[in-house]
This record gives C-alpha cells, sequence and structure tokens, in this order.
C-alpha cells in the first residue's frame, strides 16, 4: 500500500486537495495523524520519514561547503502553502503538484494491494523507467538544486516543509491563547506577504478556471483525453489530481499513462488512457481505490462498469468489413457489452456502435485486425449508462 500511504500521508495535499474538491477524501483521513504531530512537534515528518529529505540530504554532501548558503534565499515555502489554499478557494490548488511526497511517489512508488490476484489478474508492480521519468521528473530536478544549493529546497521551497511549519506556529499560538498570553504578531510586512500570497493565488485559480470552463484555446487540450474511470470534469481534474502516480502503478493493464500535451498544458502528468495492447477491463476498478485526492472517485466495481469513457468511432473506409466486404466480426465478438451489432448501411454490412451501451473501454480497437487500425475509441465526457448483464 506504499503507493497510496505516502501521497496520503501530506497535510499540504490534504488541505489543498479538500479545499479544491470541497470534500474530504477518504485516503486523506490518513494526513491527520500527521498533521497533528505537525501542531505539536513541527517538521517531524521531515525529520524523521520524509524520503525525498533523506535523498536531498545525500545529495547536500557532494558540496558540504555550500551548506549554508540557502540562507540568503527568500523563504518561500509558506507563501507557495498560501497562494495554493488561495487557488484552492477558486478551484485551482496552484503549486499542489509540488507536494514532495507526491513526485517522490511518482518516481519510486511501490506495489499496490488491489486484490486482484485472487481473479487472476497481475498487479503492475513496477512502472517503466521511460515512464517513470516522465510522472517523477520533479524529484532528480530537486536532487539536483540539492546538489548545487544544499537543503535550499527542504528550508525555503518545499510546501509540505512549510505546511508543518504553519500548523507548529498554530499549535503554538493555541498554547499561548490557553495560558492565557497575548498573542505576537511576527511583523506586519510578513503578514502583508502572507495575504497577497493568498490574493495572488486566488486570482490565479479564478483566471484558470475562468479560462478553462471558457475554453481557452491556449489552455484547452487538442481533443478530449480519455480518462480513467471516474474522474472528475475536466475542467477540475487538472487542478485536484496530485500527479503522484498511484493510478499507474495500480492498473494492471498497464493503459494509464502521464499526459505529455494531449490533457493540454495544465494537464501535464495527470492520467490519461491509452489502449494497446490491453483495454480498460471490466473486471478491474482498481485505480478507483488508489486516488489520494479523489481526481478519480473511490467506486464499486458496478458502478465502475456502468461508466462510459469514450466512445468507439468505426471509420468506415478502413473497415475490413465496410471497405472490402469481408466477413469481419471481431469487435463485435469481442465487446464485452454488447454495443456493437453488425448492421446494413448503405447497402454494406459492418459494425455499428450504440451510445447506449458502449464503454469505451478499448477492447474493440484492441483486438481489431485492420491497418491502420478501423475502429478507435475517441474521448467524451464521462457519463453513467445503464447497468448490462455480463
Amino acid at each position: 500500500m506504499a503507493t497510496l500511504l505516502l501521497p496520503a500521508a501530506s497535510p499540504f495535499l490534504a488541505l489543498g486537495g479538500a479545499v479544491a474538491a470541497r470534500s474530504v477524501h477518504l485516503a486523506l483521513i490518513l494526513a491527520i495523524p500527521v498533521a497533528v504531530l505537525a501542531v505539536l512537534r513541527g517538521r517531524w515528518l521531515c525529520r524523521n520519514v520524509c524520503p525525498t529529505g533523506y535523498l536531498l540530504d545525500q545529495a547536500a554532501r557532494l558540496r558540504p561547503a555550500a551548506r549554508t548558503r540557502y540562507r540568503t534565499f527568500p523563504s518561500l515555502g509558506r507563501w507557495l502553502v498560501l497562494a495554493t489554499l488561495g487557488g484552492a478557494a477558486f478551484g485551482w490548488p496552484v503549486f499542489l503538484w509540488m507536494d514532495p511526497l507526491s513526485f517522490f511517489n511518482a518516481f519510486f512508488g511501490g506495489p499496490v494491494a488491489t486484490g486482484l490476484e485472487a481473479v487472476g489478474l497481475p498487479v503492475r508492480r513496477v512502472l517503466p523507467w521511460g515512464m517513470a521519468a516522465v510522472a517523477g521528473a520533479l524529484l532528480p530536478l530537486v536532487i539536483l538544486l540539492s546538489a548545487w544549493r544544499p537543503h535550499l529546497w527542504c528550508q525555503r521551497l518545499c510546501p509540505l516543509g512549510a505546511t508543518q511549519d504553519l500548523l507548529g506556529e498554530a499549535g503554538r499560538a493555541v498554547g499561548r491563547l490557553r495560558r492565557r498570553r497575548v498573542l505576537a504578531v511576527r511583523s506586519p510586512g510578513m503578514d502583508r506577504r502572507s495575504l497577497l500570497a493568498l490574493l495572488a493565488g486566488g486570482a490565479a485559480g479564478v483566471v484558470v478556471t475562468g479560462a478553462a470552463r471558457t475554453g481557452a484555446s491556449l489552455l484547452e487540450p487538442r481533443s478530449a483525453p480519455i480518462r480513467p474511470p471516474g474522474s472528475v470534469l475536466e475542467s477540475r481534474l487538472s487542478a485536484v489530481c496530485a500527479r503522484c502516480g498511484a493510478c499507474l502503478r495500480a492498473c494492471p493493464e498497464g493503459i494509464i499513462h502521464p499526459a505529455l500535451l494531449e490533457a493540454g498544458p495544465l494537464g501535464l502528468w495527470t492520467p490519461v488512457l491509452r489502449f494497446g495492447p490491453s483495454y480498460c477491463s471490466e473486471a478491474c476498478h482498481a485505480c478507483n481505490q488508489v486516488c489520494p485526492t479523489g481526481a478519480i472517485a473511490t467506486t464499486g466495481l458496478e458502478t465502475k462498469r456502468r461508466i462510459a469513457l469514450g466512445f468507439a468511432v468505426v471509420y468506415a473506409d478502413l473497415c475490413l468489413a465496410f471497405a472490402e466486404g469481408r466477413e469481419c466480426m471481431v469487435c463485435q465478438e469481442y465487446c464485452p457489452f454488447r454495443a456493437i451489432e453488425i448492421e446494413t448501411v448503405d447497402g454494406r454490412r459492418g459494425p455499428v456502435v450504440s451510445e447506449a451501451l458502449c464503454r469505451g473501454c478499448g477492447l474493440c480497437q484492441v483486438v481489431c485486425p485492420a491497418s491502420p487500425i478501423a475502429i478507435v475509441v475517441e474521448g467524451r465526457p464521462q457519463r453513467i449508462l445503464d447497468p448490462v448483464d455480463l
């Protein structure tokens, strides 16, 4: 369960994701003990548990003479946290993707216990290095930064560490109140900067969400990406997704990939489905069990089977049945939802897909014998269809 537990333990991820999603996802309850420890002990997680911090400490040893140079750099972590919360209030947590537990998990995350082994479906244990490098690209960048300026990330930039600092300060403030002491304001300047960070994050959230809703050409993807079943609306997924890689590793079929440009610039590293050599199996809902922020909803298998991920489109000029008159019914034979029938269209017999039944699972695309492939799943907003007996 390390793939789920690691990002779910981040109070920064919990706060930003909960505010943006307007709900508390079950997995993020795991962050409560860490938040309590931060209130009582400050950066306890950083000092004792954080695997990213351990790697950065090792990188810092490469240049011991530069270990104090970070002190000349402004402390931006607190402002990153406040900007993220300000943006989250308007639906777009600006720097949520900077959570160190998430990008460590995206690069190194381990196996997920899904229970699929019992029904003969293997769990995808390790991502290919190329995919892991894309999903967790921030980790090597931060390691290089720490080799150049030891402790700069941890002490000045890390939003998770800054979140623990803020929680620790809140704990000390409550302690002073309990002792009936007057709270001392640290400095008017810091208060103004904190307010500016909140306002800047909120403004960014308003701009980005507004642009996403209106379909600004620079922000919208070239075509609708195919998302894992149960994903939130496209206009919100890029905001709520932590890019932690948990769904990528959980998928036993290996069809969930980190997006590059197909989901638009705001959707970088968010999960997309690419069919082949496998498809989204009707017997699997592993990705619905591991998302720590609720970007992919927690659903049962029966609910997942009713989710239409997209729609299979037949290209008649490529189809062996329509274009060449062959008796090819492979897509109809394999469709698990009986969404394809062989019908006569304009005097030619071939496959016709039912919008009421097609789940966009991709199996027809995988088994199509035509070259180029004649039936392709196109992305559409996900919707719940009527149940089908399998």
